[in-house]
């Protein structure tokens, strides 16, 4: 599974989309208590250095980073959907405008039936991000549902929530879904959370993935990976 390839692979179909925005609380005005130096930012061979590992997360998780391939041929097709803005949501979880930009992804899993945890980090224009979070937007309330065939004939349906989850970083959207996955005969039950986070020209994505009759996140596990994602890029900005 690819993360990035298709938050539609290893986080449509693994994982998840939808969601509500916040903004970041610019609280006092600290301008006369001194200039404080601009983050930097990071070049494209050290994305791969700030991911999550292994260790960062809870026991029975494998994994790590894996390798960044090519763009992948977007074969699945919208079949029914509530409203004429599903596809550009369903391109925009997938963060297909983004594809060519450097970037380095992780993977990672406690079984083969999950929870599954993929994470993305993009080097990318400031604007070019901005649309990426103006298109997801108010997403579960522009397209409640959709459901998608594959290449293999298999279809999964989508049902888009709010999230309740905290603002993060410099600007975050917080993506939550539930999903059916049928061949026709069998079904399989599932829930995602997605979490994109900017930082500068910094898009970082962490999907988390679980199913029905399998072991769950922890409650606020999510939260907490996020935000070591987020400290692991600000440290090497500093």
């Amino acid at each position: 599974m690819r993360l990035l390839c298709a938050v539609l692979v290893s986080v449509l179909l693994v994982a998840g989309c939808s969601g509500g925005e916040t903004e970041a609380d610019p609280g006092p005005d600290t301008s006369s208590e001194g200039t404080e130096e601009t983050p930097r930012d990071l070049d494209a061979d050290e994305l791969e250095d700030v991911l999550l590992t292994v260790d960062d997360l809870s026991d029975g998780f494998d994994g790590g980073a894996v390798e960044v391939g090519g763009e992948t041929e977007d074969t699945d097709v919208v079949i029914e959907q509530a409203s004429e803005e599903c596809e550009t949501v369903r391109r925009s979880i997938s963060v297909r405008s983004l594809l060519d930009q450097p970037r380095a992804e992780a993977e990672f899993a406690r079984s083969g039936l999950g929870p599954f945890v993929g994470q993305a980090v993009v080097l990318a224009d400031e604007d070019a991000i901005q649309d990426v979070f103006d298109d997801l937007s108010d997403a579960d309330e522009r397209c409640p549902s959709f459901t998608l065939e594959h290449a293999d004939g298999t279809r999964t349906a989508f049902e888009l929530h709010p999230s309740t989850l905290p603002q993060l970083g410099d600007r975050s959207i917080t993506i939550e879904m539930g999903m059916t996955m049928s061949d026709g005969t069998n079904h399989l039950f599932g829930a995602s959370t997605t979490v994109l986070v900017q930082l500068g020209p910094h898009l970082l994505i962490l999907a988390g993935t679980h199913f029905a009759d399998q072991p769950q996140f922890a409650e606020g596990e999510m939260v907490q990976l996020v935000r070591t994602a987020i400290d692991r890029i600000e440290e090497a900005r500093a």
